[in-house]
């Protein structure tokens, strides 16, 4: 018979395992997600999206409950993501133009800065 330790070690090591995972997927979003900023720019079009956010937050509602995982709780986390992801475009639309200054973006608990 195995020990806490050993048992629980393992399941940990799962979870490093997928936390790395998930945060290389993460770094992947934010890369697309400057690159849909700059076709945004190219054409003119805000970095805010309102629109596409709904869809956003449908779709991974629905792909929650499809996992059988709360969809209110993943749509919170998605918030976050989309917010990290918009402040990387935004701060990437500052850079691009060296006469503004750089600002990071102030965004509060029912702040919707948002992004594709």
């Amino acid at each position: 018979m195995s020990s806490y330790e050993e048992e629980i070690g393992e399941l940990r090591k799962e979870i490093n395992r997928l936390n790395a995972e998930i945060v290389k997927k993460l770094s992947e979003r934010v890369d697309v997600a400057l690159r849909i900023g700059e076709v945004k720019k190219k054409h003119g079009r805000p970095i805010v999206d309102k629109d596409r956010e709904a869809k956003v937050y449908e779709q991974v509602r629905k792909l929650a409950s499809d996992h059988k995982i709360d969809p209110r709780s993943v749509g919170k986390v998605f918030r976050e993501i989309i917010r990290l992801c918009t402040e990387a475009e935004l701060k990437e639309e500052v850079i691009g133009s060296p006469s503004k200054e750089i600002k990071a973006p102030t965004v509060g608990k029912r702040s919707s800065i948002t992004s594709a």
